[in-house]
């Protein structure tokens, strides 16, 4: 009869522990890589997709989806533009025909942003939108009273917003509001007054409260009137 010799149980156990750790590794490469190619092709379609829609879509932009795209004739989007999930963006038709909004390079926008426009709203290059910000170029008309405010009677005035500029979480920005390049708006402002370049502007309604001194190279305090 032939012996039959068995391995250690120690040597056994890890001998397993071995094939099924290799195993693991061999499938997680696979699953990355099928995740990889599945990724791409989404974001190759999705490109294709937003292409037909907008008025223009630049190189390595980006909309995630969930988003609720309005009036995409009237939406132009640079180049390397990252706009998150769950944004609302419109383009509405007036009586002077679709409205504009322009998002220039690099800029980047947030989760839950709503901009709308009747007039036009145009963003600067690299500018940061934190999450939750409203910025339209309208509102409505409540100077008679006996009308719903929904009756499609708007106020109108043109928006923009310069390069570099860094909107805090929650900021509102309001109709014929001019924000100056490399100026940041605080968390929960609400911008009714157009802010000038190089400025910190805080509060509800917003005030500037620093303005930066190019030749001193410091952000220095806004004495109030």
């Amino acid at each position: 009869n032939k012996e039959i010799v068995l391995a250690p149980t120690s040597d056994r156990i890890s001998s397993t522990i071995s094939g099924k750790v290799a195993f693991y590794q061999l499938t997680k490469a696979h699953r990355s890589i099928v995740s990889r190619v599945w990724g791409g092709v989404t974001r190759a379609m999705l490109r294709v997709y937003w292409i037909s829609r907008l008025d223009g879509f630049g190189r390595k932009s980006s909309i995630a989806l969930p988003a609720a795209i309005v009036g995409g004739s009237g939406i132009h989007i640079g180049s390397r533009v990252q706009i998150w999930r769950n944004a609302r963006i419109e383009a509405l038709e007036s009586m002077s025909g679709r409205a504009n909004i322009r998002i220039a390079d690099g800029s980047v926008i947030q989760p839950y942003v709503h901009i709308g426009a009747v007039v036009s709203v145009s963003i600067g290059h690299y500018v940061l939108i934190a999450s939750r910000v409203y910025i339209s170029d309208h509102d409505h008309d409540f100077s008679n009273p006996s009308k719903p405010p929904d009756s499609n009677m708007l106020v109108a005035a043109a928006v923009s917003i310069g390069n570099y500029v860094w909107l805090g979480e929650g900021v509102i920005v309001l109709k014929g509001v001019h924000i100056g390049e490399h100026s940041v708006i605080g968390a929960g402002s609400v911008v009714t007054k157009s802010v000038p370049p190089y400025s910190v502007a805080v509060g509800a309604p917003a005030r500037v409260i620093r303005r930066y001194d190019p030749l001193l190279e410091e952000w220095l305090p806004v004495v109030q009137q």
